[in-house]
């Protein structure tokens, strides 16, 4: 059985060549036709710019083997496997907060380590 693809690129070569009788190409020219105007330069990068952040807080794209954590934001281990919530993992991290984090997630990363750091205080406090 064929790719799916490659049945798409043979369709849209006969299509072509129904519609331009006088002009037709050869499969192999069609081909690399659909693989240039597929691999132009002027597409926008896949990966989104990091943010900065308010209070020098950066959010970075993760490098090397290790390349995932958990988002410290919307993750949650604790929840059932079943559940929509769960754990959610990203390529991008706050170096200054040591925490994985969304681009989509990162305004709200300030406020939730706020909260944490506030937490920690009064449970140091009382001890």
């Amino acid at each position: 059985m064929h790719n799916l693809l490659d049945i798409s690129i043979v369709n849209s070569w006969i299509l072509y060549n129904l519609d331009h009788d006088d002009k037709p190409i050869d499969r192999q020219r069609s081909i690399v036709a659909i693989v240039e105007s597929l691999c132009i330069d002027d597409v926008a990068p896949n990966n989104p710019v990091p943010q900065q952040l308010a209070d020098g807080h950066d959010v970075v794209l993760l490098e090397g083997k290790k390349g995932e954590r958990d988002c410290f934001v919307c993750s949650d281990r604790s929840a059932d496997k079943n559940s929509i919530v769960g754990r959610k993992r990203t390529r991008y991290w706050c170096p200054a907060c040591k925490v994985g984090c969304h681009l989509q997630c990162a305004q709200r990363l300030r406020h939730v380590t706020d909260q944490g750091l506030q937490k920690r205080r009064r449970i140091q406090q009382q001890e």
